[in-house]
């Protein structure tokens, strides 16, 4: 059994470094500022996103391995600060499409004089697949290994991330560097991502990307983003997720 790997300061730490990138992008752009460039009106913008993650392991905090996500958002972004140089924009989201396939032990066998012998045992969500044995079992003789049998169960959730700001420099180019990082919450009808760990977890991502405007308010936009799933020490059982996540985003700005 595994205890909360993540402990709350941990999390509040991690949050605090986030709540730092956040603070931290202003400094950015006022030191573009000193360049000379005008600055850009306020604008608005309205995207659609979809994110693919094919794997989870620790990366940093998570211990939770083997989930594979997909997500569809909705986002909203305002400028805050800009000029030709560099511009920095409120983001945030909401994502009512939010699927986890979690490792599932979905049974157990092992081998008695050479023949596998299967085991019956409760379904249960795993914090990650083992090769190694889950026990042992004494059929007529001395105990033998006991290994498990795996397949995989689709969580689905919905996410709100309130919190957030991008990057984007050299405004003036079709092709533009970005940076964003965000913070919100998931919710799940059941616990996420294992069993007796909880059904509301904390959410942060950051990372860079590059966007293309292919018309003057229209750009498609692709990140490669660190994101981390945790419930923060609030269930019993917190081994976090951590997953490189490939985000792709139709983005349309407005006055």
């Amino acid at each position: 059994m595994i205890e909360s790997c993540l402990e709350p300061p941990l999390f509040l730490a991690m949050v605090k470094i986030q709540k730092y990138l956040f603070f931290l992008f202003p400094l950015v752009t006022c030191a573009c500022a000193k360049l000379g460039a005008q600055e850009l009106p306020a604008r608005q913008s309205y995207a659609i996103s979809g994110t693919f993650s094919p794997d989870s392991s620790h990366m940093l905090i998570g211990q939770a391995e083997q989930r594979r996500t997909w997500t569809t958002s909705l986002e909203y972004g305002r400028t805050i600060w800009g000029n030709s140089v560099a511009r920095i924009d409120y983001e945030g989201s909401i994502t009512p499409f939010f699927q986890e396939r979690d490792p599932t032990i979905v049974g157990a066998f092992t081998d008695v004089g050479g023949s596998e012998t299967m085991v019956p045992i409760q379904e249960k969500r795993v914090i990650a697949v083992s090769h190694n044995p889950i026990g042992e079992v004494s059929i007529g003789g001395p105990p033998v290994p006991l290994y498990g049998i795996y397949s995989s169960e689709k969580t689905y959730a919905f996410s709100v991330s309130p919190i957030g700001a991008r990057v984007n420099f050299y405004n003036s180019r079709h092709l533009q560097p970005t940076f964003s990082t965000d913070l919100g919450l998931v919710f799940s009808g059941r616990d996420l991502p294992v069993d007796d760990s909880a059904r509301l977890n904390y959410l942060f991502s950051f990372g860079p990307g590059i966007e293309f405007f292919y018309k003057k308010n229209e750009a498609v936009r692709l990140e490669y983003l660190y994101r981390h799933m945790s419930n923060g020490g609030s269930g019993d059982l917190n081994p976090g997720v951590d997953q490189g996540v490939i985000r792709l985003t139709l983005s349309f700005r407005h006055r």
